[in-house]
């Protein structure tokens, strides 16, 4: 078998990493969003979500699937790419976030001395997907709304730092 073809083992452990990462992120997210829904249902003294499913356990696929769909529309004018791209470059950091941390001996995405560093940077990176949101969509006031978001995320990020640094060293 050719070398040129084989995976390297950091990068495989990477993948499956990253895949058990957004599996484990995703029915945390279908837990809890129903969880929420039926407690605040309780509290409000109705009975919650019951339409779908037994006891409304598909609720939460089918918001999902509905949000989706809802992206698949674009503005007229619009550059599609940098408009689809924004909302996965706002997930990525997501993942990518819990690389460094270790689940048990030996249970981690990658090995990485200097963890907190690469989350901090990772964490910022959410300023570029509102940027691209709002450059994409070919609206004056939606780029507007893009630079105010990354101005204010800028803001908070540059003492979010520098207090985690501080600590840190």
């Amino acid at each position: 078998m050719s070398t040129a073809f084989m995976i390297p083992e950091p990068a495989l452990r990477i993948g499956i990493g990253l895949a058990a990462f957004a599996a484990f992120i995703a029915l945390n997210a279908l837990v809890l969003v129903y969880l929420e829904r039926k407690v605040a249902g309780h509290l409000q003294r109705r009975p919650g979500p019951f339409e779908v499913g037994p006891h409304g356990l598909l609720t939460p696929v089918c918001d999902a699937l509905k949000l989706v769909g809802k992206q698949l529309t674009a503005p007229d004018g619009a550059d599609r790419l940098l408009f689809w791209t924004a909302p996965i470059l706002s997930f990525m950091p997501i993942f990518l976030l819990f690389l460094p941390i270790e689940f048990g001996p030996g249970l981690y995405g990658i090995k990485f001395n200097m963890g907190l560093l690469l989350i901090l940077a990772f964490s910022g990176f959410g300023v570029l997907s509102l940027c691209l949101a709002g450059w994409g969509s070919n609206n004056k006031w939606s780029l507007l709304g893009a630079a105010r978001a990354v101005a204010q995320s800028v803001a908070y990020e540059i003492p979010l730092l520098l207090t985690v640094l501080a600590i840190a060293s």
